[in-house]
């Protein structure tokens, strides 16, 4: 199993507001076949990620994203993966759930 951690800031700038947005993801992957991650075998990818958004027009907002996904490393520098995701947005006012089916071929370069 392979752990990681990743912290990263952003901004979104609006005609009418910029939000400043902090975000923390943990990410574990284990290979489903084997003890190591082989081209051609697949693997499951979850992750957790909490996020704060902030701006000064607005109260700050929270999210939590868990995300949950198998891929198959296609070449060295190619993988597929295929995924859902859970959110539970703004959870300290007015929670929305929502759940989100992902797609996505990663290139590393």
């Amino acid at each position: 199993a392979r752990f990681g951690n990743r912290f990263r800031i952003e901004q979104r700038i609006q005609p009418s507001k910029t939000v400043h947005r902090f975000r923390y993801r943990f990410a574990i992957d284990i290979p489903l076949k084997g003890l190591k991650m082989d081209i051609g075998e697949p693997y499951l990818v979850a992750t957790t990620e909490s996020l704060i958004s902030i701006s000064k027009s607005e109260k700050p907002m929270y999210d939590q994203r868990l995300t949950s996904q198998i891929g198959w490393s296609i070449s060295q520098n190619l993988k597929a993966q295929l995924g859902i995701q859970f959110r539970m947005e703004n959870y300290t006012e007015h929670t929305e759930h929502v759940f989100l089916f992902l797609n996505s071929l990663v290139i590393s370069i």
